[in-house]
């Protein structure tokens, strides 16, 4: 290695078990041209100065395997003497609309939801709407010693709750919310709650992932407030029987006969009401259909009618003698949480709020990959009046309380598409404060970069890609960094809490620690949230711990041990990302004859995965160095920069999967899932696919009695023996997750076969959709198989493929001097000579 690439640092600092990481942060964007801007987000739980720069990591793996932590000064790139302070993370989405402008005065203000819980334990805030306190009584609260000082409401023992946040003499609003306290439903306001109950047998507990259609409101001229629950039937009519006493009704009935409608309310033109209405039992008994259907349910001794329990004693600022406010404004309305924090796990559709005498809702089905949903009618000719925003990316584009089956993609009926699911974890953007800004200079080389952050806390390493600067020249070779991949794995959980494939570890790096003790960094696409279901949505706009050189041996710090070894063959690369290939196209490709992949290329769109076809045909040369490539497709949204969607549908090794009727995507509408699902198996990008995975132990190639005496002989030049890669990750070079060639499911029948491992160990076990009608496979299981292959593509251009994630693992054995990187290194340098490749005659 010559003297000026010497590394500047030795590996990361391992802090000990006293000494917990503390330095962290998060760069906006993650890929940049040179010339180009990117900032730095960082915090300390411990307060203090720090210096940072900017490096170039060309290896970020410090293990024996690798060739050994590489961290190069880029001193044109800046440096930066700065203050840390902590930075919150405040996980959960929700939504919010601004709703002055609706009508002022009563008699009701309220709202109507429908509602699925899909978790039932501790407090859950389903909704909120807040009004300002009105200035009459405001006025009233100059006096220090007036029992209003305190609006907290009391609970019973049993079923208290954390309202410090609530209250106070400083409170300038009155919140009705809905809650749920341990699955009982709870409507309240300052000095007044219900809880819905049956006669004689206290509160009713709701039921997990069942809908409900739930309306509550304040009458403001008696001070009363009111909680109506119903429900519809099930697909079982025995849960019905023991989960239902509240009304069934089809969604369409309900909604026909709710409070709101019965009562004129919720129309698109205003209304107005000679005096406030009954109690809404009273109203239902009066109901030919209501009456019917509640003989029935008595039938079973069942109470139709149930009742509202636990009537607070009245707060003293809203006794009749203090003054009643004739109208309460409503000025936002919060779905899935709070203004105070408070978040929900479950899904919300049909949203209805009244005040002064009219209604309005909000279309939260017709733009399922937008930032927010109109207000459905218009206040006025502004559009963006009460438009709804969606804060942290709840999950769209999934079944709401219509859903009866007959549509499994949402444009096709999208009023069965009109839930939003939100979830206490969502973490879309951390909203950090910038600490630095840097403008690269526009000769700074491509390459992996890093932010590191040093300082008495501790440090930090953020990671960046660094692609030319527009107009500057470009070398021959490229090699794609699968970004996708990595926001897809962002923060995993698997090493702590363990996976069907990886065993939990009790000794974690000092970034794992980190997630396993902040679990407010939000999830992975590998985990789900803790109402069981999947995590949908990634994003890099957090930050993320296993992107830190060495923090994991999966994806990144794999990576660039294949960066490294292309530094080693000073043929001079540059650097490309799965976002670039996404946004830019085969434009952001073309200018390279050799494209070198990643160790894992998992997760493509169909934009990135068209675009690399594109190439191929164009005499571009693929060398796709790992295993499990170009198998989940993911989606990307220009309204969501940052995030990835994902629908883990029909089939493959997946940790969860999508529930019925969601497996199309909500931005761009493209049914989700593995791509061999979609007739676009691996097989056909790389003439290989995922076969099966195990991580018992790695182990080697054989050589392949025709090989040295095909067009590709080439490649095995130098490298004596049957045997190859015996030594490496885990034990040799094929490993981990392994492919298999195989002209079924599209491999070119042209392919040069030139090695293939098999010696695996018994956990190595075919992928979920290989699995047919029986699972009793001969020993060795001849589908079990990592296949080294070669052919040629259209133009002069050709695929080399290891069909291995435990590559990488190799290439640094004996310092370079090994068989696999002298493979790699004859496939790299014939792929960048400019000859074409000349295809195969018809006898080959």
């Amino acid at each position: 290695m010559p003297e000026s690439h010497a590394p500047e640092v030795g590996a990361p600092d391992r802090p000990g078990p006293d000494a917990p990481k503390q330095v962290t942060g998060y760069c906006e964007p993650w890929t940049l041209r040179a010339g180009e801007t990117i900032r730095l987000m960082a915090s300390s739980h411990q307060p203090g100065p720090a210096e940072i720069d900017i490096t170039r990591i060309a290896c970020g793996d410090p293990t024996r395997y690798g060739p050994g932590f590489d961290e190069r000064p880029a001193p044109a790139a800046g440096s930066w003497s700065v203050e840390l302070d902590e930075q919150p993370l405040t996980p959960g989405s929700y939504a919010v609309a601004d709703v002055r402008g609706m009508p002022r005065g009563g008699p009701y203000i309220g709202f109507r939801l429908w509602v699925m819980p899909t978790n039932l334990t501790g407090w859950h805030r389903i909704a909120t709407l807040c009004a300002p306190v009105p200035a009459s009584l405001q006025r009233a609260r100059a006096d220090r010693s007036d029992p209003d000082d305190d609006l907290a409401l009391t609970l019973p023992p049993e079923l208290q709750l954390d309202t410090s946040h609530e209250g106070g003499s400083e409170q300038q609003r009155v919140d009705l919310a809905l809650d749920i306290v341990d699955g009982q439903l709870l409507a309240r306001y300052p000095g007044r709650g219900i809880f819905l109950g049956q006669d004689h047998q206290g509160p009713v507990t709701l039921t997990v992932n069942r809908w409900y259609l739930i309306e509550t409101m304040i009458e403001t001229e008696a001070d009363r407030l009111y909680l109506f629950v119903s429900a519809v039937p099930s697909s079982s009519p025995g849960r019905d029987a023991r989960e239902v006493s509240l009304g069934l009704k089809e969604t369409a009935e309900l909604e026909c006969w709710s409070f709101f409608e019965a009562m004129g309310l919720h129309k698109d033109e205003d209304t107005s009401h000679d005096g406030p209405a009954g109690l809404y039992t009273d109203v239902r008994r009066e109901m030919p259909l209501w009456s019917d259907h509640g003989n029935a349910l008595q039938s079973w001794g069942v109470n139709p009618w149930p009742s509202t329990m636990y009537r607070y004693p009245p707060n003293p600022l809203f006794l009749p003698e203090r003054g009643w406010p004739e109208h309460l404004d409503p000025a936002e309305f919060w779905l899935g949480g709070g203004p105070d924090g408070e978040r929900f796990d479950g899904r919300i559709a049909r949203p209805v709020i009244v005040g002064g005498g009219r209604s309005c809702t909000w279309d939260l089905h017709s733009d399922v990959a937008a930032r927010s949903a109109p207000m459905k009618p218009p206040l006025d000719d502004d559009p963006d009046t009460g438009r709804m925003m969606l804060h942290q990316l709840p999950t769209r584009a999934i079944t709401g309380p219509a859903w009866d089956g007959s549509a499994h993609r949402w444009a096709d009926n999208p009023s069965h598409f009109d839930a939003v699911h939100f979830h206490h974890d969502d973490l879309y953007d951390a909203g950090w404060d910038t600490t630095v800004t840097a403008t690269l200079p526009d000769d700074l080389p491509s390459g992996i970069y890093a932010f590191r952050l040093r300082g008495e806390a501790g440090e930090d390493r953020v990671p960046f890609f660094v692609r030319p600067a527009t107009g500057a020249r470009t070398n021959d070779v490229a090699m794609l960094m699968p970004t996708a991949t990595y926001m897809a794995y962002a923060n995993h959980r698997m090493l702590f809490e363990g996976a069907d494939f990886i065993p939990t570890k009790t000794r974690l790096r000092p970034e794992h620690a980190y997630i396993r003790d902040h679990p407010e960094l939000g999830r992975s696409h590998y985990e789900k949230h803790p109402d069981s279901s999947g995590v949908m949505f990634s994003s890099r706009r957090r930050p993320v711990l296993n992107l830190r050189p060495g923090a994991d041996g999966w994806n990144f710090t794999p990576d660039t041990d294949i960066n490294a070894f292309l530094e080693h063959l000073e043929i001079g690369h540059d650097i490309v990302t799965d976002e670039d290939l996404h946004a830019d196209g085969v434009a952001a490709i073309a200018p390279y004859r050799v494209l070198v992949t990643g160790s894992h290329p998992e997760y493509w769109s169909t934009a990135m995965l068209d675009a690399l076809a594109d190439w191929q045909r164009s005499g571009g040369r693929l060398m796709y160095l790992g295993g499990n490539g170009f198998y989940w497709r993911v989606a990307f949204s220009d309204a969501w920069p940052g995030a990835m969607e994902l629908r883990r549908a029909e089939d493959g090794v997946r940790n969860w999967q999508t529930g019925p009727g969601e497996s199309y995507h909500a931005w761009g509408g493209e049914y989700g899932g593995m791509w061999r699902r979609q007739g676009r198996a691996p097989n056909e990008i790389c003439g290989i696919g995922f076969a099966a995975q195990g991580f018992e132990k790695a182990t080697y190639f054989v050589r392949d009695s025709g090989a040295d005496s095909s067009r590709a002989a080439w490649i095995l030049d130098g490298v004596p023996g049957e045997r190859i890669g015996t030594s490496g990750l885990g034990g040799g070079a094929a490993g981990q997750e392994v492919d298999r060639f195989d002209v079924r499911l599209g491999s070119p029948s042209h392919a040069v076969v030139l090695a293939s491992a098999t010696t695996f160990g018994s956990d190595m076990l075919r992928t979920k959709e290989e699995f047919e009608g029986s699972v009793d496979f001969p020993t060795p299981d001849p589908m079990v198989r990592a296949d080294m292959v070669f052919y040629e593509t259209p133009n002069g251009g050709a695929v080399f493929s290891v069909g291995s994630i435990s590559w990488f693992g190799a290439l640094a054995r004996d310092g370079y001097d090994n068989d696999i990187a002298r493979i790699t290194a004859n496939v790299v340098r014939r792929f960048a000579d400019p000859e074409p490749f000349p295809p195969p005659s018809a006898s080959e």
